[in-house]
């Protein structure tokens, strides 16, 4: 007796619409609200209480993922507006603490006892005579992720205090004259620049012994 093979029907299943990057979240969430509208169109969905159910869940997380990613864009603007804040302030405070240290040092007329009578360090080592070069290798590049900021850096400088930076739109802006960034480092970031017009830039150092250098030569950039 012949046994007789009994015949599978396969079910076909169900599969969600996909991101084509995995990890991006903005793209999911677009993604699934999609499919989402797609199945509350679907003519038999007012039968299917689970399908409902399901997809107002699935919407909600949705939502819950845009206004969290929302959150986390807000915050690392903040963070930028900080981290800016705190450059400036570094810088502020160095040139301070060099007043400071220089009005001791008038004070004490190079007398040792004197400094140490106002609580200081007295300066044994030698102190490297400054020169007026300007910082070298200038450049400037536009942000890939913010429109209107750039990020200007030049070579650091050996005893440098903090750095001056100068944007102007006006190429024969008087030297040091536009907009003034301190910053701490021999780098910084400038942001709310005009789309399209070309910006010029230049730095100074100011250095903890001789005060500010020469401004270095221009260079300019097309902001975008």
């Amino acid at each position: 007796m012949s046994l007789k093979k009994k015949s599978s029907i396969a079910r076909a299943k169900a599969s969600l619409l996909r991101p084509a990057h995995a990890s991006s979240g903005e793209e999911l969430v677009v993604v699934t609200r999609q499919q989402v509208d797609g199945i509350q169109h679907a003519a038999d969905y007012p039968n299917h209480p689970p399908v409902q159910a399901a997809a107002t869940a699935v919407l909600a997380t949705a939502n819950s993922l845009d206004s969290t990613l929302l959150a986390i864009t807000n915050k690392k603007g903040e963070l930028e507006t900080l981290m800016r804040g705190r450059d400036t302030i570094l810088g502020t405070l160095t040139l301070q603490r060099s007043d400071l240290q220089n009005a001791v040092t008038t004070a004490s007329k190079g007398s040792p006892d004197a400094v140490t009578a106002w609580s200081c360090h007295v300066q044994t080592r030698a102190v490297p005579q400054p020169t007026n070069e300007a910082p070298q290798h200038l450049v400037l590049k536009n942000d890939r992720t913010t429109p209107g900021t750039l990020l200007a850096r030049c070579k650091a400088v050996k005893g440098a205090a903090s750095y001056v930076f100068v944007f102007t739109t006006d190429p024969s802006a008087p030297l040091g004259t536009g907009t003034s960034v301190p910053s701490s480092k021999a780098h910084c970031v400038t942001s709310g620049q005009p789309l399209g017009h070309v910006l010029y830039a230049r730095v100074a150092v100011i250095r903890t012994a001789g005060g500010q250098s020469a401004w270095s030569e221009p260079i300019q950039i097309l902001v975008r």
